[in-house]
C-alpha cells in the first residue's frame, strides 16, 4: 500500500511540474544557409511556441538559379 501511495504521489507531482512548464521565446539565426539552386538566406527571427507567433523577423535572401529572391 505504501508503494502504491508513493507511486501515485510521484506521478501526480510530475504531472503538476509539466503543466507549469512554459517555453520562452527563442531567437533563431540563419547563417551560411545555401539552397539547392545556389540562393542564400541570412538573418534572424524570434519564435514563441506558447503563442505560436513569430516576431523581429529580419531575413534577407539572394536569388538562385531557379527563382527570384
Amino acid at each position: 500500500m505504501n508503494k502504491l501511495l508513493a507511486s501515485a504521489a510521484l506521478a501526480l507531482s510530475s504531472l503538476a511540474f509539466t503543466a507549469a512548464a512554459q517555453a520562452a521565446p527563442l531567437q533563431w539565426t540563419l547563417k551560411d544557409v545555401t539552397f539547392d539552386d545556389g540562393g542564400t538566406a541570412t538573418g534572424s527571427f524570434v519564435y514563441d511556441a506558447d503563442s505560436d507567433t513569430y516576431s523581429n523577423v529580419q531575413l534577407s535572401t539572394t536569388a538562385g538559379s531557379v527563382g527570384g529572391a
